[in-house]
């Protein structure tokens, strides 16, 4: 297991690397009760934040990457750069779609976010944003140097 600088590591938190390996990179927040296990290999890149109770196995997650609380990352997902997974999503098995700078949201939410999810598959979906990420970075970086 590889744990980067200034991380943070909540309580209860369980990162469990059983035959594979685990790495971390640096600035990453790991919040209470998340769950990362691997068989093979764990990758979480720089500046991510994993909320609440999110599970993650076997799974990529690159940089600045936001993984919303309840959310469970399958076998051998990946996650782009500076992607938002909304609260309880479900990125399934070896889903390998989910672009830099994208949205994906739960099941729930997707008649709220796009009439054009209707009747698609969600979790083969993403949306994507055309917004700038700087102010959300600069606001998970002060929350960073907070917990310090």
């Amino acid at each position: 297991m590889e744990i980067g600088e200034n991380c943070y590591i909540g309580f209860g938190a369980i990162i469990r690397g059983d035959f594979g390996k685990i790495k971390i990179g640096n600035a990453s927040l790991v919040e209470e009760c998340v769950v990362i296990h691997t068989a093979e290999l764990t990758e979480i890149g720089n500046k991510v934040i994993i909320e609440h109770m999110a599970m993650i196995h076997d799974a990529t997650i690159h940089d600045e990457t936001l993984i919303g609380m309840k959310s469970m990352i399958c076998e051998y997902a990946t996650i782009g750069e500076r992607a938002i997974i909304e609260e309880q999503s479900l990125v399934r098995k070896k889903t390998t779609s989910l672009l830099e700078n994208s949205l994906q949201a739960h099941p729930q939410r997707w008649s709220e976010m796009s009439a054009e999810a209707t009747g698609k598959d969600w979790h083969k979906v993403t949306l994507p944003i055309k917004i700038s990420f700087a102010p959300i970075i600069k606001v998970l970086n002060k929350k960073f140097l907070k917990i310090r």
